[in-house]
C-alpha cells in the first residue's frame, strides 16, 4: 500500500511538473531562462571587474544581480518546473554559449581601463532594459510581468550608479540597445 501511495505522489509530482512547464510557450520559456542567465552575466562581470579595478559600484551593484538571480529562480524557474540553466555558482561559466561569448568579450573590454570597464556596466544595463522590456511584451502572466518589472527597475537603477561613475571618471556612453530618448529619461529620474 505505502509502495502505490509513493508511486501515486511521484507521478503526481511528475505530472503536475510538466503541467505547470507547460503554462508557459517555448519561445516564453527561452526568454525568461535568457534572463535568469543574463543576470548571471551581469553579476560575473561586475564581480570580474571589481577585483580588478576595486570600485565599489561594482561589488554592490553584483550583490543587487545576484537578488535578481534569485527571484528569477525562485518566482519563475521553480514554480513553473522550468529547467535551470544556471547549473553552477562558478563566475564566468554559462549553460548558452553566446551568453559565455558575451561574458569573455566584456571582460577582455572591461579589463583595459576603468573607464571602459564602467562602459561596460553601462552597456549590460542598458541591454538587460532591453530585454526586459521584450519579455514584459511578449508575456502576458502577472508574475512574469511582476518579476520582469522589479528587474526592470533595479536595472535603471544601476544604470544611474554607473552614470554617476561615468561622470566622475570622463565616460560618454551612448545607448545601443533602448533608445537614447529612454536612457535620458532614466537617468533624469531618482533611484
Amino acid at each position: 500500500m505505502k509502495k502505490s501511495v509513493l508511486a501515486f505522489v511521484l507521478i503526481t509530482m511528475v505530472s503536475l511538473s510538466a503541467l505547470f512547464a507547460a503554462a508557459f510557450s517555448e519561445e516564453a520559456i527561452q526568454q525568461i531562462t535568457w534572463v535568469r542567465e543574463e543576470e548571471k552575466l551581469a553579476r560575473d562581470v561586475y564581480l570580474t571587474l571589481y577585483d580588478l579595478w576595486g570600485l565599489k559600484t561594482f561589488s554592490s551593484i553584483a550583490e543587487s544581480e545576484q537578488n535578481h538571480m534569485d527571484a528569477v529562480r525562485d518566482e519563475l524557474i521553480i514554480p513553473n518546473g522550468i529547467e535551470d540553466p544556471v547549473k553552477t555558482e562558478a563566475v564566468g561559466v554559462f549553460s548558452n554559449p553566446d551568453i559565455q561569448t558575451l561574458y569573455t568579450q566584456l571582460i577582455e573590454k572591461g579589463s583595459t581601463s576603468i573607464q571602459d570597464a564602467i562602459t561596460i556596466g553601462l552597456m549590460i544595463e542598458d541591454m538587460d532594459i532591453f530585454d526586459l522590456e521584450e519579455v514584459m511584451a511578449s508575456i502576458d502572466d502577472v508574475t512574469v510581468q511582476e518579476v520582469m518589472g522589479n528587474l526592470k527597475k533595479g536595472s535603471e537603477n544601476h544604470m544611474r550608479a554607473f552614470d554617476r561613475q561615468a561622470d566622475k571618471y570622463g565616460v560618454v556612453y551612448k545607448a545601443a540597445y533602448i533608445t537614447q530618448e529612454e536612457m535620458d529619461a532614466i537617468l533624469a529620474g531618482s533611484d
